[in-house]
């Protein structure tokens, strides 16, 4: 009966990856080939999960979940505030009740508007937000001032409900994912940026877990990347998560080789894959010979997996192993 059910749940780990691999089997024999791409193997308690969780609805977006073996939770960005169902769906799948820390790189809709939404729900408990504040001026610079306002506001008040400090962070400062992994911002709102779009404030964060490192771009785009560049300050990092949902103006040669990563990953949804500012990104990274997932492939279980070990790392669709099959009575 034992193996029985060992081959059945292994059969059935099989059936959910191929879709998945049908995905990679079009085109992408650049990442089907890397040995990265392993949507057979789940990631363990033991490893450090950094997800990224698609959103369900194909909207560009960005929420990344991370985490640590000691079960420390950081949640960087939180999508749409449409966007929320997918946040909690996937707190509800690892059992997650606390959120430690909520890091917002930029004040976007599509990276904080899901935190309104779900700072009132009693069932989570949040230990800190961690932003920075930009001026009205700056706020006002696309015309949405006003919804920017109001974004801002809501997480305040929302927070101070929960007793939920928030703190502001700057270049420089150095951010405690658990584990022993830790966080450098090399970026933030610098004064030669004030005059750009938003996107440009993105906070930078190189993550650090053993020798694995990868760097969270939020929505930086190459004018953030040149004032990287010219403070001297070193991006190589093991993974490279795309700024700009791996769309327009986020990446450029300069820049991937600088990161010279061993493999990049998008918040990218499918249509944007098809469009031409996403076609000519992914081109860029495969013109690197890096390989490059995006999220919507992994769209079977609606997340994008890195899992390390602090030496090793492999992708996956799985930040968990499957439910074992229940055993059916015998009449």
């Amino acid at each position: 009966m034992k193996t029985t059910k060992i081959l059945f749940a292994f059969l059935l780990s099989i059936g959910l990856a191929l879709p998945l691999l049908a995905d990679l089997e079009a085109g992408r024999e650049l990442e089907r080939n890397s040995l990265i791409w392993r949507p057979e193997k789940a990631a363990r308690e033991t490893d450090f999960r950094i997800i990224l969780i698609s959103s369900l609805n194909k909207d560009v977006e960005n929420h990344i979940l991370l985490i640590a073996p000691d079960g420390k939770t950081t949640l960087i960005d939180a999508g749409q505030c449409t966007a929320y169902p997918e946040l909690t769906k996937t707190f509800d799948k690892y059992g997650i009740r606390r959120i430690d820390q909520v890091i917002l790189t930029h004040h976007h809709d599509d990276h904080v508007g899901g935190l309104p939404a779900i700072l009132p729900m009693e069932k989570y408990t949040f230990g800190e937000i961690l932003w920075q504040t930009i001026s009205d001026e700056e706020l006002d610079c696309e015309g949405e001032g006003e919804a920017n306002r109001l974004r801002i506001q809501q997480i305040q008040e929302r927070a101070a409900a929960r007793r939920t400090p928030i703190r502001e962070v700057k270049m420089g400062d150095v951010i405690d994912f658990g584990s022993g992994a830790k966080g450098t911002i090399l970026m933030d709102n610098q004064p030669e940026l004030h005059q750009q779009f938003i996107n440009n404030k993105s906070l930078v964060i190189r993550f650090v877990y053993g020798e694995f490192s990868m760097l969270f771009t939020g929505d930086m785009c190459t004018e953030e990347w040149d004032v990287i560049h010219a403070h001297g300050i070193s991006v190589k990092s093991t993974v490279l998560e795309t700024g700009h949902h791996g769309g327009a103006y986020g990446t450029c040669p300069s820049f991937l080789k600088a990161v010279a990563p061993k493999a990049a990953v998008s918040s990218m949804p499918e249509w944007l894959s098809h469009d031409e500012r996403g076609m000519d990104t992914d081109a860029m990274i495969h013109a690197e010979g890096i390989p490059h997932f995006r999220a919507w492939e992994a769209s079977e279980t609606g997340e994008l997996v890195i899992a390390t070990d602090g030496i090793f790392f492999f992708i996956t669709p799985y930040g968990k192993a499957p439910a074992a099959p229940q055993s059916v009575p015998q009449p």
